[in-house]
């Protein structure tokens, strides 16, 4: 499951951290933290707790959250608002 997201996670990787050197450090913190307990904890709990649901899928439903989290960084990408310069002429 892991090697399946792999590409995903490259790309995700990619577009955070071309955020962060833009100068958007609190909205990727926010962007990274705000994802996986709001969107990856609360499912991955109640699904175990409340479905017999094995491991396996439940791992799956865990790393699925990287396909909201690269979608959200593809918009800011696009958005264009990190785009900061950061040498003074």
């Amino acid at each position: 499951i892991f090697a399946l997201f792999m590409p995903l996670y490259a790309y995700n990787h990619s577009v955070y951290f071309t955020l962060r050197s833009g100068g958007l450090i609190l909205t990727t913190t926010l962007y990274d933290s705000i994802s996986i307990w709001v969107f990856c904890v609360p499912p991955v709990f109640l699904l175990s707790r409340l479905t017999d649901i094995g491991i396996i899928p439940l791992f799956f439903v865990g790393h699925i959250i990287d396909v909201i989290k690269t979608v959200l960084g593809v918009y800011l990408l696009r958005k264009g608002k990190w785009i900061r310069n950061l040498v003074r002429k």
